[in-house]
């Protein structure tokens, strides 16, 4: 399945990376009701990192939801017990349109 193949990749990058003055976090965002957005994100510094959750603009709002879900157990989904999740509804106002979807970050967001 394309998360699990998410999830996997980004536990690899986990063990590869540098050993440097840089702050690494390699995150994973899933988004359910699109899978193609899913993506693996990988933050070089915490100042990026700390603003990035932040989503409260008139036309894009992120608003937080419960991290606790059985998706991933009805799917068969493995998450590495090291990693946090973070669950959001995003709402996107676009023109004429307003889209609202559900997204997932999964990994090194401690």
């Amino acid at each position: 399945m394309c998360i699990q193949t998410l999830l996997n990749q980004a536990n690899q990058l986990l063990k590869m990376k540098p050993n440097d003055t840089n702050t690494y976090r390699v995150v994973v965002m899933i988004s359910i009701a699109d899978l193609w957005r899913s993506q693996i994100i990988i933050f070089k510094n915490d100042d990026y990192f700390h603003t990035f959750f932040h989503r409260n603009s008139e036309l894009q709002k992120w608003i937080p939801l419960s991290n606790e879900s059985v998706f991933w157990e009805k799917w068969g989904i493995k998450i590495w017990h090291t990693v946090k999740t973070l669950h959001f509804q995003e709402i996107i106002h676009d023109e004429d349109e307003c889209s609202k979807k559900e997204i997932w970050f999964i990994g090194e967001l401690a």
